[in-house]
């Protein structure tokens, strides 16, 4: 088992990239890509941590630990262009 620990939701992140590279005769190059990360914009959790809320509804006002998730990269796209020579 898991000892009691809370475990985190099922985690499902679908990323794509299309590449084009051409060499020339000169030995020189290029190289054109274009990504898109978390294509389906899914709001995964990543990691689950612990901050403090200011409770003050009471005559001494206290600080609560509340679970706070904290969530994977969204939808992203992304490019690269590189030449060489």
């Amino acid at each position: 088992g898991t000892g009691g620990r809370e475990r985190l939701d099922a985690y499902h992140r679908m990323d794509a990239t299309l590449t084009y590279n051409h060499r020339f005769a000169d030995g020189s190059g290029v190289d054109v890509s274009f990504s898109v990360f978390n294509l389906l914009n899914r709001e995964n959790v990543w990691y689950r941590t612990y901050d403090f809320n200011f409770d003050e509804t009471r005559a001494i006002p206290r600080l609560n630990p509340v679970a706070v998730d904290v969530l994977d990269l969204g939808f992203q796209p992304s490019f690269k262009v590189q030449y060489s020579f």
